[in-house]
């Protein structure tokens, strides 16, 4: 490998595997446990989400149009699961206040 494409590859690294990690980690779980709590079609629309709104349509977005090409693209990359993980931890505050034995 040359000497660019390794800075390109740790470039890559050094974006998308900062802070994102908290965030694609708790998609996850939060996805996993609205599948446990009945609520599959949640999962799939949060996943599709992170998958096709959010990372495929910011790369589009900050590659070409706004100019930023593969830095816009691991930005993408880094960016996709915090809105899914914002859906996932909501409908867990919401099932929760459903479930609270005050509620009932």
């Amino acid at each position: 490998m040359s000497a660019s494409t390794d800075q390109a590859a740790i470039l890559f690294l050094r974006i998308t595997c900062s802070v994102n990690g908290i965030f694609y980690a708790s998609m996850y779980a939060l996805d996993s446990f609205a599948l446990a709590s009945g609520a599959p079609k949640l999962a799939l629309a949060n996943s599709l989400i992170d998958a096709f709104i959010m990372r495929m349509g910011l790369a589009l977005l900050l590659s070409a149009p706004l100019g930023y090409g593969f830095i816009g693209i691991y930005t993408a990359q880094a960016a996709a699961p915090v809105l899914p993980a914002i859906i996932g931890f909501a409908y867990l505050r919401l099932w929760a206040r459903r479930n609270s034995p005050a509620h009932q």
